[in-house]
């Protein structure tokens, strides 16, 4: 008996819109072995592995809610790109003026899938199929009207052959679904990227710390066809070069440096004002924070010097590993070759 929330009527045969054999799927998904295939496919499409990570430090910073997620033509009111992003990580992220929107996959349409791969196995990891029900939760509610339909299609979100009734057709059965059937990424709707950045920055930090480094529960469990996951510095890394940064800064750096050069000016003015043996507190005051207004001005210089020093380094090491690797590469191939020779 299925548990409250996970119930196996929630697509038929009869609403699917992908009618392809497994095996015209497998031949476009390049997925030449049929389990371990899908496996890693629906893995790299719907897992959530950092956020699942960061997931019980989410609340206080994002709405709890998931439909908290504006229909597509409100993107568009709101002067937003609609960036298709395949990484399942960027699905429903905002920044500035661009929101990031996974299109979806078109085998997600297809019964035998859902069938054989999401929750047809005894041995099926139910994660594939609450990630699969959430992600297209989300879809139900980026679309609700045919406007919003017309912009998936020009934005590349859904395959070309899908008409606005068949898809609504589809869609409907997944608007209801409680948050017990849908992974945890789909607790929440869609989300800030700078606020996930600071989270993943403090997340980070907490894993230097040997009491707060354990992982949330329940523990992550990164699949077995992907390498070791390493916790990142950045949610998602929106700048890729070094003045990308800096300009970033400059904007609150120059508007606390204005605001002490006022301070100070008008501290000058007041001690220009006072008689020589009157206002001692005064004096040692403005003379403590004039000391501290160098410090704080000499400090970001030496900092940016500092991390364009460990920048370097770092490309530099990146390059010599990677220098490293291709020449032994190179003498495993050549080797080979010699010994079949």
């Amino acid at each position: 008996m299925a548990e409250p929330g996970t119930s196996t009527d929630i697509f038929d045969a009869a609403h699917q819109i992908n009618t392809e054999t497994l095996q015209t799927l497998q031949l476009r998904h390049n997925i030449t072995d049929d389990t371990a295939g899908w496996d890693a496919r629906l893995t790299s499409d719907l897992k959530h592995i950092l956020f699942d990570y960061l997931y019980p430090w989410v609340w206080p910073f994002a709405t709890k809610a998931g439909n908290h997620i504006d229909p597509l033509h409100r993107a568009l009111i709101k002067n937003r790109i609609v960036i298709a992003a395949e990484d399942p990580k960027l699905h429903l992220i905002w920044h500035e003026d661009t929101i990031y929107i996974k299109p979806l996959p078109d085998y997600l349409l297809n019964f035998s899938i859902w069938q054989n791969y999401l929750r047809g196995r005894a041995d099926m990891d139910m994660t594939f199929y609450q990630a699969a029900a959430g992600f297209l939760r989300s879809y139900s509610f980026l679309i609700q009207r045919e406007s919003d339909f017309v912009i998936a299609h020009k934005s590349n979100l859904l395959p070309k052959y899908v008409s606005f009734l068949h898809f609504q057709r589809f869609i409907q059965r997944f608007r209801t679904l409680p948050d017990d059937a849908v992974s945890p990424r789909y607790h929440y709707g869609q989300l800030r990227l700078n606020r996930l950045n600071w989270l993943t920055h403090a997340s980070k930090l907490a894993t230097f710390v040997p009491r707060i480094s354990t992982q949330p529960s329940p523990p992550i469990a990164p699949h077995h066809d992907h390498p070791p996951w390493i916790h990142p510095w950045y949610y998602h890394e929106s700048r890729w070069e070094f003045r990308q940064h800096i300009a970033n800064w400059v904007a609150p750096l120059a508007f606390i440096f204005a605001s002490l050069s006022l301070i100070l000016s008008a501290m000058q003015v007041g001690l220009a004002s006072l008689d020589p043996g009157e206002a001692h507190v005064f004096v040692r005051t403005s003379k403590g924070f004039a000391i501290a207004t160098i410090v704080a001005a000499a400090a970001p210089l030496v900092l940016a010097v500092v991390a364009v020093l460990v920048v370097l380094v770092a490309q530099f090491g990146f390059a010599v590993r990677a220098e490293v690797r291709r020449r032994r590469d190179n003498r495993v191939v050549g080797g080979r070759a010699t010994g079949a020779a």
